[in-house]
C-alpha cells in the first residue's frame, strides 16, 4: 500500500505544504505502515474528529500538518462518503493518509511529531 500511497503522492501540488513532506515521510525507510488495511470513517463523523484533535492541538501549540486541508476537503463532501486512512510511523513522526474509498484519490495526509501524535494521530484525546 505504501507504494500505491506515493504513486497517489507524486502527482499533487507542490505547492501544497503538506504534499513534499508527506513523500519524504512516506518514503523514508524509518516509516513503518502500521496496517495493510485501512481505518474506514464517514466524512461526518471524521469532521467531527479531527476539529476536535484540531481545537486540541492549537490550544496545546503543536504542529499538525496538512489538517485544516483534510477538514477543508470533508466540508465539502456529503457526509456519508466513505474515507478510508493508513497509519505510518517512524521514530519522530506520526501521519496519517486520507484516501476515498476506493484507495484511488488522496484528500489528504496529516503528519506531526510523534512525541505528541498520540492525541491527535492514532487515539482521539
Amino acid at each position: 500500500m505504501r507504494n500505491s500511497i506515493l504513486c497517489l503522492l507524486r502527482p499533487l501540488d507542490a505547492s501544497l505544504h503538506w504534499v513534499g513532506e508527506a513523500i519524504k515521510f512516506i518514503e523514508s525507510e524509518e516509516t513503518e505502515l502500521l496496517s495493510e488495511k485501512p481505518g474506514v470513517s464517514n466524512a461526518a463523523e471524521l469532521i467531527i474528529e479531527l476539529k476536535i484533535r484540531f481545537n486540541c492541538a492549537k490550544k496545546a501549540d503543536i504542529k499538525a500538518i496538512g489538517m485544516s486541508d483534510v477538514i477543508e476537503y470533508l466540508e465539502t463532501v456529503n457526509g456519508n462518503e466513505i474515507i478510508n486512512n493508513f497509519l505510518f510511523k517512524s521514530t519522530d513522526r506520526a501521519g496519517s493518509v486520507y484516501l476515498d474509498k476506493l484507495n484511488t484519490k488522496i484528500i489528504g495526509v496529516i503528519l506531526v511529531a510523534t512525541n505528541k501524535s498520540d492525541s491527535l494521530i492514532g487515539n482521539p484525546p
